[in-house]
Parts: structure tokens; C-alpha cells; sequence
């Protein structure tokens, strides 16, 4: 059993390092907690720790100017803890040529390449190498491009000319110190003349799923991959240009065919920490440069907000119960919204000047952003200033300046002299809906206004009336009188007469010269200037008297070159709608001075919609909940982390947890309950229409009143999202999580210092908050099956008595997916059942879509599981309902049915039987003899028909028609009769052979007769003791009533189906009955019995659904 207490360590950040915590107390546990408290929670609580530091000597007295670390200690002071345990892993610390190197690569055809690691930026890093640029050694290079995507060199002669470079056609979705596998196939010859490279992210190097990064890349030569005798280096590639990877490294994979034959390998699980080399994958790894192996695991960074002194009731211990958390807890603090963010991206992206006009209903003027001049009211006889405060460009945007109705008025400022490159720009953000609004807007260069040093002007003169921007160029010198102006165009269809924010732009490029103008972000002009306007001096801007709606005006910004695009900035004015979860999450962070990182791929993130004000960790945790993912604080770093919802979904699992082997301790029960039931889910989108709403009609789960549902748990829901369309999509997400069937397991806890779970102490550790929990072998009084969670949360207690992590989880089975062409991805029918009953032990089962799609007959579909009254089966093969319609030609026999069944004939000679013209013939040569064609359906309970005609109607004697279930042989059977008598009168006759011995059970006369040609019905149910028949003309509804019924014992047990024919001595021979459309009541599949230990028999019209269904994500 592992020694208590565990390794733990501490440290503190100080004196710009990480220095050990002295004197860290076990006696009471240390404890961290960690993601999601509860199974019903909706965001994450910031990382807390709790633990005892000894103060003996005063060293955490931040306020005791005789402390040791007096001035170095404070609020905030940076803390991390973990362990030293299991087994080692390759620390590759910030400086180059760190890593493992193997003498020798290896040869291979089709290159399989895997590695798994953690880095610290996954971005424009080299991974791994078998590659030097001497003596053309080059074979192959994995690296990071500095956009994130995974990229292959590679070389089918060794030299530099012969090398290519392909790239991932997508980023790796990984957040910065997160640990994942990649893979790499390269088939050097497709086929089809080309190569095809596919990049892949994965748990470990020895998954059996990958997840596809991406699309494939094809080539259009065959290629080949050079073989070398350079060193194979993982961490690094010293023959190439790129920098080393900062990170950790696990393990490496090279395969000679992709999930070919492994021709070199390596697992730091091998080595012992500290060793500067080991063996592993048969081959020795040297340590290169400053990397090292470690078992020290960061279980959780964060800040010390506060060191409270505690001392013993003697006086003789001193104490510092430190509580310390991740960074979110500061981003949390107070309760003052963050700006908008269009002012956050202003002041993120560093104007020259800016004046917002968010100033108090008070002000005379309007405030710089930068604290340089005031943007001043303009005087005169007539003009008025603006209303400060009271005007809205948009709800989610500071109120700013309103133009008083009736009345007009002029801004003016003077703006700072600056270099700003080779261009500028002035932005200005307005709305107004009256059909009589007029601005002005003139911004003026930097000259002096003199014959020597003219002063340029660029005047829009924007009308409502005329949905029209005039453009001007005014030249002024005043020196001697003179000004000139030229009509420089029109701007026709502005489209900015509503209530919704509008962005204008005037660019000048001063050396080219030319005038761009932007509205919305979009470049509407551009005019090459007969003039050189110099750097922006002045910008006046006015406005008419609009006396038909309210007009605004705010955040008037001046750029240098490096100004962000109008594009950019009409984004940040619509509130970044549509931007990507991922996208929005990083920047937010980094306006706060915070470091965030995604995991996820970006296509695959929710687009969001208008960012509205809010605390930073509300608009994060908005952002986060819309993916449907998780916000988090890094376990190992002080930084922000979002866990994408797309990472939930198809996952292996992280974990697998027996529990007849003891290795979950107690408490550990299911819980079955209603807490998270929704069944009826309205989603809005904030901002906009009409709400989404879905609503589960049927089922188990639906709003039905009991026992067909459960009755109606309704719930409302407000969501950022770009469109409308998405608000169904996430009220479909929040219905599919709210209606699922089955137990939960809130919390699972295990005991580390326990052997057995020690033993698994690697994969324990790695676990993180989304992470898949497998739990096997479950009670039985708990249900059969195995049940995936998803690790909602955690707390962790380390101390002198007890080492425990539990986990707080919920239902995992909801986040299984489709995945096109994926070999476990198959969606459920909309309903299906059992057609008859089935015993403990049949093999063969028969059933039938109630609603929707049948199930597949395809055998490359085969096996899967289904569920059938709580037993899970798996089936083998499938077939589909209609056995056999007779669509070939055979003779001496009926051949394959389309079913794929073989028919096998007794009684007559193999020529009596053939296949012709879509039907099965049965040609009776001569009288007395039954001839009989059989399949192996292997059936108790069975419904079954058969289409049947006469080419020509007895005459002299009867001809007869048999359909049969539980068929052994001619002597053991059930069959329903149809006797057509000297003319065709027909009568319907229910029978049994017994041991030869044939005994009518039931009979009816039709009341019609049969015709030549005529296609007629005859169908039989075998189901336990009670036998049922009916016929009726093709060509007619089927009847609604059996017209037969008769009960038996005489004969069990599943056996075959038959069709035969007889014919009486006084008719003309051959006499020929023609079959088609043999069908069972469903389909028949066959399947292995008790897969989840349960075996039992099940009635007709047990339910069957998918043992494992997936869903259409997200």
C-alpha cells in the first residue's frame, strides 16, 4: 500500500522565481477543489485550495517587517501543489535542443508517425525528426506551424530538392499545456496516381479512434519516404530551422504501413525520473540538453488572496491557514460590468485619440480616452450642445451623445501631432432614423492653412433625404484669402437612416495621395487627390436640427497605420456577432491582461452573439456555456482555460473504473430521480426574435401524463448566438441532455492510497473536467450494462489519514455522436419491436420498425448491440422483411433468396421447382405429392406471407396452396390451407402434421373464387398456442380481422418456414402455382444472446432500440 502522506510538495512565487514552500502541515488534509460542484451546476467555480503552513519563524507574516520574505509575500502571491508520483514524463524546459534522440531511424513504406505530448503554446514548434541536411538524410520532420497546424516534411530521395511539406488543414484545438496525441498517415501511393496525407488528434499513441484533423491532403505523384541512418529525435529536430518544443513528452510511435507493423517506439513509463537515459520499444533514448524526467504533478496554480496567522491554544505552534484559488476568482471580483466591447477593442488596440462621448448628463464637453484635449461644443448663434448620456447607439453599448431634436450644433478638437506612417484614419460611430437627419463631418490636415502650407480639408456631407454622402476636398489659405474646393464623388445607397449602430471611415494615405471611405466596414470610395493632405490636425463634426427621430454620436477615434481594419472595428461596434466561442473567450482575456487558451477546433465552436456589458467571468462563462463546454482555471498554470463542447462528444474513455475489482469506495450509488429532467425547453437568443422551442412528445420521458411520460418539466433559457436557427439547434441540445433514460452517478470517489487504485495512479492523474469515466461490472441491482460519466468536477484531499480524489460526474452516454463513415457511429429507428416472443435462448429474432427506417441489412454494418427488454444482444446479421422477392432466374431448385436464405425443396423432383418472371413456380407433375420449399428462419413465433396465384383454375379436382411455420419436416408442422376447388371456389383450412398425422384445426369457405393470373394474399401467425389465418385477393384491403383462429400445443420450438403445393388426381398436369413476396412479419436478425449477462424470454412487442445510440452533435 502506497506510504501516507503522499509526496506532496508546495511553492510560492517570489523574487521573480518559484521557491519551495517551507514547513507545508499534512496533519489536516490539504484539499483542492476543482471545476463544477455539482451535477446541476451551470459554470464553474474558481480553484480553491485549502492547506496549513507552518510560521513559526514568522516567514508568512506578510505585515511582520522581521518576516524572511518581508516585501516579497502579499495578496495574490503565486502558489502551486502537487505530487511527486508514478511514472515520469520528459520535461522540455524554454531553451533549444532539448529532447530524446535513438541512433538510427527506420525504414518504412506508408509512414504511421504518433506522439503524445503536452506543450506549453501549441504553435511553430518542431515535434520530432528523422532528419539531417548532411549526406541526404533526410527522411521525415513533424512540426507545429506557428498558426497551430500540424505539418509533415518528408523526403523520397534524402535531398532538399525531393522534399515536400504538407499541413493540416485546420488548427490543433488544443489549450496550452494540455496533453493529446498526434498522429500523422502518409500512403505514399493512393491508388489513383497521387499520395494522401491525413493528420489525426488522439488520447494516447495506441488509440484505436482517431479523431480526423481537418480534411485528407492529396498529392498528385506517388512519393516515397527516404530511408536514413539520422538519429530518430523526439522534442526536436535539430537538422531542420524551428524551435524545440516547450512542453512534456509521453510517447512515440513509428509504424512501417499505417496501423502497420511498429518499427520504433518509446513510453517515458519505462524510464525512472531523474535518469539521463533508458530502454524502451527495444531501443536505448538518450536525454539531450536541459530536458529531464519528472513525476512531479502541478494539481493545482493559483493565488494566495489572503495569509490569516493562527496559533495553537499553547502558543507553541504558529500557523497560516492559506485558502489559495485559480485567477478567476479576481476576474469575479466587484460588481462594476465591463465596458463595452467596442470601448474594450478601442482602448485594447491603442488609438492616437479617442473621445467615446459616454460623458455625464454635466459635462460641457466631451472627455479624451487618452486624457489629451476635450472634444469642445462648437458656439454660435443657433447651435447647442449635445445631450450628454442620454443618447443609445445600441442596448449593449455605453449611452453617448444625443442630438438634441430641433436644434443643431457643432463638435470641434484639435487632434495630437503624431507620426502615424504611411496612413490614418478617423473613425465615427452614429445612428438615426429621421428622414430629415443631416451631418457634416470635415476632417482638416495638419498644414497651416498658408499659400506655402496649405491646409486640406475632406468634407462628407451626409442627408438623410437622399440616402447620399457628399464628398469634398477643401483647400485653405487663409494667408492671402483663398480657399478652393473640388466635388470629389457621391456615395449613393449610405443605408444608415435606422436605429442601429453605423461606423464611418475616412482613410488618407498622405504620400500616395488617396481618400478611402468605409461605411459599415466596407469600402464604398476611394479617390486619388489632386492635393498631399498631410497627418490628421482637426476634426469638426456637425449635425442639422432632426426633428423626425432621435440621432447619437460617439466614439470618434483617430488611428496611425497600425489602427485596426474597419472591418475590424464595425465588428467590435456590432458587439462581435458571430465571432467563435474560442476567438471571443482568448480576447476577452487578453483586453483584461489574462491569458486564456481553447481546446476544440474552431470550426467546430458555436458563433456567438452581440457581447453585451458584464463582469469579464460573466462574458466568459457566457461564452462557455453556449458551447456547451467548460470554463475553467488551468490545473497547472495561473491562466484561463475553455474545455470546447465539441471535445465532449465521441471521447474514449479517460478511465476505467471495475468495480467488482474494489477500486471505487464508498458512498457509490445511482442516482434515478427527475433533478435534471427537461422535457419542454424554450431557448432565446439574446437580442433577438421569437424563442426556440422543443418539446419531447412521446416516450418515457415525454410530457405525456403517466405511465406514458412523465408529464411536462418545462424550462427557459437565454443564449448569446449568432442566429436565430441556432436557438432551435441548442433547445434540441438542452432537450436531448434533459430527456436521458437512465442512472446517474453524481459522485465517484477513490481512495489512492488503496493498491489497487494506486496502480492505475497515471491515467487517476490525468484526468481532467470533461473528461470519460467508464464504470464496468457494476451491482446488479444497479442495471447490466456499463455506464459512461463525464467528470463534472473534482475534490482532491491529500493528507497524514487519507489520500482521496472524487469526482463529480453526470451522464456521459448523451455526448455519443455520429460520425460519418465512423465504425461505431449508427443512429437509432424511430421505433422498433419484437414481432413475436423469443425464449431465453433463440438466436434468431424477428422485428420490425414501428415508425421511421428499418434496421440495416448491410453486413459491413454488423455487429452491434441492441437492447431488447433490458437484455442486451448483439446482432450479427440482419435481414430485411421481405425474405424474397424472386427478382432472378433458377432452375432445379429456388436457389438464394433475396434475403439472402437458402431455399431447400422436398418431395418431387428438383425440375418441379424454378424461378421465372419474378415468381418461384412449383409445377406439380404429378397428384398426391407435396412439394415443398423451406427457409431456415428459425422461429417459434412467426407472421408470415406469401403472395400466390394460379395460371389456370382446377378443373376436375382441387389444386391447394400451404404456407407453414414451425416446419421440421413434411410431418411436423402448422400450416394455414387454401383449398381451390374444380372451378376455383376457395376455402380456408388452419391444419397440423404431428408425427404424419395431419389434423384440420379451422375452416372457412371464402366466398370467392380464384381466377387465372389473379395475385392473391395468404398470411399465417404462429404465436405460443394460438394459430391465426387469413386470405383475400391482392387487389383487395386485407382484412382487419383474422378469419381463422385456432390454439395448439402439439408443436414448439423455433423451426423453419415452408411454401408447398398439392394437387389432386383428376386435374391436367403439370398444374403450377406461382409464389412471390415471402415475408415475415419483420425482419429477421440474428444475434447473440445475454452480451450484458442478463438472459431472459421477451414477449411480442418488447421494445428494441440500439444498446449504445448516437446522436447528431451539436
Amino acid at each position: 500500500m502506497p506510504s501516507l502522506p503522499p509526496s506532496v510538495w508546495a511553492e510560492l512565487y517570489y523574487d521573480g522565481a518559484w521557491q519551495p514552500a517551507v514547513g507545508l502541515r499534512t496533519k489536516t488534509p490539504i484539499t483542492v477543489t476543482r471545476g463544477l460542484t455539482s451535477e446541476s451546476s451551470s459554470e464553474a467555480e474558481p480553484t480553491t485550495c485549502t492547506c496549513a503552513l507552518g510560521n513559526r519563524d514568522n516567514r508568512y507574516s506578510p505585515r511582520n517587517p522581521m518576516s524572511p520574505l518581508w516585501g516579497l509575500i502579499g495578496r495574490n502571491t503565486g502558489f502551486r501543489w502537487g505530487y511527486h508520483t508514478g511514472s515520469p514524463w520528459l520535461v522540455l524546459p524554454d531553451t533549444n535542443a532539448n529532447g530524446l534522440t535513438t541512433p538510427g531511424g527506420a525504414a518504412v513504406g506508408d509512414l504511421d508517425l504518433r506522439l503524445d505530448l503536452a506543450m506549453d503554446t501549441w504553435a511553430g514548434q518542431n515535434l520530432a525528426a528523422c532528419y539531417l541536411s548532411t549526406n541526404n538524410n533526410r527522411a521525415w520532420v513533424l512540426t507545429l506551424s506557428s498558426s497551430g497546424q500540424v505539418g509533415l516534411y518528408w523526403s523520397a530521395d534524402g535531398t532538399l530538392t525531393g522534399r515536400q511539406a504538407q499541413f493540416s488543414t485546420v488548427a490543433v484545438g488544443a489549450h496550452r499545456g494540455q496533453r493529446l496525441s498526434l498522429r500523422v498517415t502518409l500512403d505514399v501511393d493512393n491508388g489513383v496516381g497521387g499520395y494522401e496525407l491525413r493528420f489525426y488528434t488522439g488520447r494516447t499513441v495506441d488509440d484505436e479512434e482517431w479523431t480526423l484533423l481537418g480534411d485528407p491532403v492529396v498529392g498528385f505523384t506517388t512519393t516515397g519516404v527516404q530511408s536514413v541512418t539520422a538519429d530518430i529525435q523526439l522534442g526536436m529536430g535539430t537538422g531542420i530551422t524551428g524551435d524545440a518544443v516547450t512542453g512534456s513528452l509521453y510517447a512515440f510511435q513509428l509504424r512501417d504501413g499505417i496501423n502497420g507493423t511498429v518499427v520504433a517506439s518509446m513510453d517515458t513509463a519505462d524510464a525512472e525520473p531523474g535518469a539521463a537515459s533508458f530502454t524502451s520499444g527495444g531501443r536505448v533514448w538518450t536525454i539531450a540538453g536541459d530536458a529531464y524526467l519528472s513525476n512531479r504533478h502541478v494539481r493545482m496554480a493559483g493565488e494566495v488572496p489572503a495569509w490569516p496567522p493562527t496559533r495553537d491554544l499553547s502558543g507553541n505552534d504558529n500557523i497560516v491557514s492559506i485558502a489559495p484559488t485559480g485567477i478567476t476568482r479576481r476576474m469575479d471580483a466587484g460588481n462594476k460590468p465591463q465596458d463595452s466591447a467596442l470601448l474594450r477593442f478601442i482602448r485594447a488596440q491603442g488609438p492616437v485619440e479617442c473621445w467615446p462621448l459616454t460623458d455625464g448628463v454635466d459635462s460641457s464637453a466631451a472627455r479624451s480616452l487618452l486624457g489629451g484635449k476635450n472634444l469642445e461644443v462648437g458656439t454660435g448663434v443657433g447651435y447647442v450642445a449635445p445631450s450628454w448620456g442620454s443618447g443609445t447607439l445600441a442596448d449593449w453599448i455605453e449611452p453617448v451623445a444625443a442630438l438634441p431634436q430641433g436644434q443643431g450644433g457643432f463638435l470641434t478638437v484639435d487632434t495630437p501631432r503624431v507620426s502615424v506612417g504611411s496612413e490614418w484614419h478617423a473613425d465615427f460611430y452614429l445612428t438615426g432614423a429621421g428622414a430629415d437627419t443631416f451631418w457634416r463631418i470635415e476632417v482638416w490636415d495638419t498644414g497651416a492653412g498658408t499659400q506655402a502650407d496649405p491646409q486640406q480639408r475632406i468634407i462628407l456631407l451626409l442627408a438623410a433625404d437622399s440616402d447620399q454622402a457628399t464628398v469634398i476636398r477643401h483647400t485653405e489659405m487663409t494667408d492671402i484669402d483663398t480657399s478652393d474646393e473640388a466635388l470629389l464623388g457621391y456615395i449613393d445607397g449610405l443605408g444608415i437612416w435606422d436605429d442601429r449602430p453605423h461606423h464611418l471611415r475616412v482613410t488618407i494615405e498622405p504620400g500616395f495621395p488617396g481618400l478611402h471611405l468605409w461605411v459599415d466596414g466596407v469600402e464604398r470610395f476611394f479617390k486619388l487627390l489632386d492635393v498631399t493632405p498631410k497627418n490628421l490636425g482637426h476634426i469638426w463634426l456637425g449635425w442639422g436640427a432632426p426633428s423626425t427621430a432621435p440621432a447619437a454620436l460617439g466614439y470618434i477615434t483617430y488611428w496611425d497605420q497600425t489602427g485596426p481594419s474597419a472591418a475590424a472595428m464595425y465588428d467590435a461596434l456590432t458587439g462581435f456577432q458571430g465571432e467563435a466561442t474560442g476567438a471571443r473567450i482568448k480576447r476577452l482575456a487578453t483586453e483584461a491582461g489574462y491569458t486564456a487558451s481553447v481546446a476544440g477546433v474552431a470550426p467546430d465552436q458555436q458563433r456567438l452573439g452581440i457581447q453585451d456589458r458584464a463582469k469579464l467571468l460573466d462574458l466568459l462563462n457566457v461564452c462557455s456555456r453556449t458551447d456547451f463546454g467548460y470554463l475553467l482555471d488551468r490545473r497547472d498554470a495561473a491562466e484561463v482555460i475553455h474545455r470546447g463542447g465539441s471535445t465532449l462528444w465521441n471521447q474514449p474513455p479517460a478511465l476505467t473504473l471495475d468495480y467488482a475489482a474494489g477500486v471505487i469506495a464508498a458512498p457509490f450509488r445511482p442516482v434515478d430521480d427527475d433533478k435534471l429532467t427537461e422535457n419542454d425547453v424554450q431557448v432565446k437568443r439574446q437580442y433577438g426574435a421569437l424563442p426556440a422551442r422543443q418539446v419531447l412528445e412521446e416516450g418515457p420521458l415525454s410530457v405525456q401524463d403517466p405511465p406514458n411520460g412523465v408529464g411536462r418539466y418545462d424550462n427557459e433559457y437565454t443564449y448569446s448566438l449568432k442566429t436565430d436557427a441556432q436557438a432551435v439547434q441548442v433547445a434540441a441540445m438542452r432537450l436531448h441532455l434533459g430527456t436521458y433514460d437512465g442512472v446517474r452517478y453524481t459522485r465517484i470517489t477513490l481512495n489512492l492510497a488503496n493498491a489497487r487504485v494506486h496502480a492505475m495512479i497515471d491515467d487517476i492523474l490525468r484526468v481532467d473536467v470533461g473528461d470519460k469515466i467508464r464504470l464496468t461490472n457494476l451491482p446488479a441491482d444497479h442495471g447490466p450494462d456499463d455506464v459512461d460519466v463525464l467528470v463534472h468536477g473534482y475534490e482532491e484531499r491529500a493528507g497524514d489519514d487519507e489520500w482521496k480524489l472524487t469526482f463529480n460526474c453526470r451522464p456521459a452516454e448523451p455526448w455519443t455522436t455520429g460520425v460519418v463513415d465512423g465504425q461505431d457511429s449508427r443512429l437509432d429507428t424511430d421505433g422498433s419491436a419484437l414481432t413475436s416472443a423469443i425464449d431465453a435462448t433463440s438466436t434468431t429474432i424477428a422485428v420490425r420498425s414501428t415508425a421511421g427506417e428499418s434496421w440495416t441489412t448491410d453486413p459491413a454494418d454488423m455487429p452491434f448491440d441492441v437492447r431488447v427488454g433490458g437484455e442486451t444482444m448483439r446482432l450479427t446479421a440482419c435481414r430485411p422483411e421481405l425474405l424474397d422477392t424472386f427478382q432472378r432466374t433458377a432452375s432445379g431448385g429456388w436457389g438464394l433468396a433475396s434475403s439472402g436464405l437458402a431455399w431447400t425443396s422436398a418431395g418431387g423432383t428438383a425440375s418441379d421447382y424454378s424461378v421465372t418472371s419474378g415468381t418461384g413456380r412449383i409445377s406439380n407433375a404429378t397428384s398426391g405429392t407435396r412439394r415443398i420449399m423451406s427457409l431456415p428462419v428459425a422461429l417459434a413465433d412467426v407472421d408470415t406471407t406469401i403472395t400466390w396465384a394460379m395460371p389456370t383454375v382446377p378443373s376436375g379436382d382441387s389444386g391447394y396452396v400451404m404456407l407453414a411455420a414451425r416446419y421440421s419436416d413434411p410431418d411436423t408442422q402448422y400450416f394455414a390451407r387454401v383449398q381451390v376447388a374444380s372451378g376455383g371456389a376457395a376455402t380456408l383450412t388452419l391444419r397440423e402434421r404431428v408425427a404424419g398425422t395431419e389434423t384440420q384445426l379451422a375452416s372457412l369457405a371464402l366466398g370467392w373464387s380464384v381466377t387465372a393470373g389473379t395475385r392473391y394474399r395468404l398470411r399465417l401467425s404462429v404465436a405460443g398456442t394460438t394459430l391465426t389465418a387469413k386470405a383475400w385477393r391482392e387487389s383487395d384491403t386485407e382484412p382487419a380481422t383474422w378469419q381463422l383462429t385456432a390454439t395448439d400445443s402439439s408443436l414448439t420450438g423455433p423451426a423453419d418456414l415452408a411454401v408447398w403445393s398439392l394437387v389432386g388426381s383428376g386435374l391436367s398436369l403439370p398444374f403450377v402455382v406461382q409464389v412471390d413476396d415471402v415475408q415475415t412479419g419483420g425482419q429477421l436478425a440474428t444475434v447473440v444472446r445475454s452480451v450484458n449477462g442478463i438472459t431472459k424470454a421477451h414477449p411480442a412487442g418488447t421494445d428494441v432500440r440500439l444498446a449504445h445510440p448516437t446522436y447528431v452533435a451539436l
